[in-house]
């Protein structure tokens, strides 16, 4: 290994540790095996990272396996299909073109709103029902 890929590797291991910790904080990680679990990402061009997450999931037993995506280019559908039980899809573009055009986020945008999510869905309810919040 180079040592030009060995620093490149070592900052992206830093940068997902920073990801997951702003994701899930101190808890611990959620239970797979045996479950649905649905991965839910803001678009697939390539579908290189959605692939990556799937086989991710996979590996940690889930019962079952959906991706759900608002836009992907139609040369990663195809690529995906197999890698998971199920593909939701809500906008194929005619043309390939990278998802990113279709949904402009930040890159701030990515990590925050998920992030206030999963803390507002991780805090218990009075009366030990199931969380629910409006997220924006």
């Amino acid at each position: 290994m180079s040592a030009r890929f060995a620093t490149a590797a070592e900052r992206a291991r830093v940068e997902l540790e920073d990801a997951r910790r702003r994701f899930i904080g101190d808890r611990p990680r959620a239970t797979i095996a045996g479950r649905a679990a649905i991965l839910v990402d803001d678009g697939v061009a390539t579908g290189a990272t959605a692939r990556a997450a799937l086989r991710a999931i996979r590996r940690r037993g889930a019962k079952t396996l959906t991706l759900a995506v608002p836009v992907a280019s139609r040369e990663a559908l195809a690529d995906l299909q197999g890698e998971g039980d199920d593909l939701v899809c809500l906008q194929r573009p005619p043309v390939s073109t990278p998802s990113a055009r279709s949904t402009p986020t930040s890159a701030r945008s990515r990590t925050t709103r998920p992030s206030r999510f999963l803390r507002a869905f991780s805090r218990p309810r009075a009366g030990g029902g199931a969380a629910s919040a409006d997220v924006r």
